[in-house]
């Protein structure tokens, strides 16, 4: 019996042990990614994107200054396939811009990345044939 009860509070001290290790934040951000990765749901919001497109489209409408314009309307199957494309671009987007900070010998995306890629054209005008 001793033995039984001691092996019992060695696996007590073994579980305690490991759930006050810490993970390291390294860890924890390529397990989001993964997740990320793993999902297969949209990444930004729909409400928040809706609000913005409306929005985009009711500036654009005002600058235009015409009547036939006025009262745009989206429909839900259009606004969802234009988040698509628009996640799809910003993805494409930071993986060439991480393509390059990579290739400089660095994991931190910065500024120049940006500038670079969006200096080599990335393919925007795939993007504004599609529409």
């Amino acid at each position: 019996m001793p033995k039984d009860s001691h092996f019992v509070q060695s696996q007590d001290n073994a579980s305690e042990k490991d759930s006050n290790k810490r993970v390291k934040y390294h860890v924890k951000s390529l397990r989001e990614i993964r997740r990320a990765q793993n999902s297969v749901g949209l990444l930004i919001p729909r409400l928040p994107f809706m609000r913005v497109v409306k929005q985009i489209t009711t500036n654009l409408c005002s600058l235009m200054k015409t009547s036939s314009f006025v009262n745009v309307r989206w429909k839900t199957q259009a606004l969802l396939c234009l988040q698509e494309v628009v996640e799809d671009f910003s993805i494409d987007f930071m993986n060439d811009a991480y393509l390059c900070a990579t290739h400089s010998h660095r994991v931190t995306l910065m500024a120049k990345d940006y500038a670079i890629v969006l200096s080599r054209g990335h393919n925007v005008l795939l993007y504004c044939l599609i529409f």
